[in-house]
């Protein structure tokens, strides 16, 4: 913005209400310029109330085909089709135990099997999104890991809920009374499982507070839970991680 000021040349009362003038232009231009501020600090600091879902894996046709041929083995449960797809050095945690091989060892027995096919289907399903800092090369399932949740405290205590009207419940039980329903919201949960049923069911917290009870464990996700991400090697896309926790 310009901020110069050409005065008229005749004096007294012209030339003073002009200098006015300028002055509450310049006092105008500030107060937005600090409303702007604020407005940008506020919204960056902020979190998200709800999250929506989100899938860009047509974006792209290799990494399209990819994920169809990964939806293809995980209903037949083939795990030595998805060891071809495989990454050499992937990452299955954070105790330097990597690569193929551990993959191998980590999920190669039968009941390790079964719940790898239960992991993959469910992170597959809710859909996945380019990683911002390498949106040509890299992938992560589910997207709700790469959404950006502001200043977080805990994030153990907070998930995601993943379906649209899903019930919230006076009780952990799929018989108690319906108090409310969330679609995809952000809600925080208590520390510890109230009793041992609560071990499938999370007492939750709307982030505004106005909603709170018990939820499914399969309709929430937590940041920390398994995501999968994709990387793109050679026009190649292999799965170079599958990992929880933080």
């Amino acid at each position: 913005m310009n901020f110069s000021v050409n005065f008229p040349k005749p004096g007294g009362k012209v030339l003073i209400k002009a200098i006015i003038h300028s002055i509450y232009m310049i006092k105008n231009f500030a107060n937005n310029l600090t409303f702007l501020f604020l407005l940008i600090f506020n919204y960056s600091n902020s979190q998200p109330t709800a999250v929506l879902p989100k899938d860009e894996s047509a974006k792209d046709p290799g990494l399209s085909s990819m994920v169809n041929e990964l939806k293809r083995i995980i209903k037949t449960k083939d795990f030595n089709a998805l060891i071809k797809h495989i990454h050499p050095g992937i990452q299955i945690g954070f105790d330097g135990n990597n690569g193929k091989e551990a993959f191998k060892q980590e999920w190669s027995s039968t009941p390790n099997q079964s719940r790898l096919w239960s992991i993959l289907k469910r992170i597959i399903d809710l859909g996945g999104v380019f990683i911002k800092e390498d949106p040509k090369n890299m992938f992560v399932f589910p997207y709700a890991y790469e959404v950006d949740l502001g200043n977080i405290e805990d994030a153990y205590k907070l998930f995601i809920v993943t379906a649209k009207n899903v019930n919230v419940r006076e009780n952990p039980s799929l018989t108690a009374k319906v108090i409310g329903q969330l679609s995809y919201h952000v809600v925080t949960i208590d520390d510890a499982p109230i009793n041992e049923e609560e071990n499938e069911w999370k007492h939750i917290r709307k982030v505004d507070k106005k909603v709170q009870g018990f939820v499914h464990r399969d309709f929430l996700y937590s940041p920390s839970d398994y995501r999968m991400f994709l990387k793109r090697e050679k026009d190649q896309w292999l799965i170079y991680m599958l990992l929880a926790g933080d």
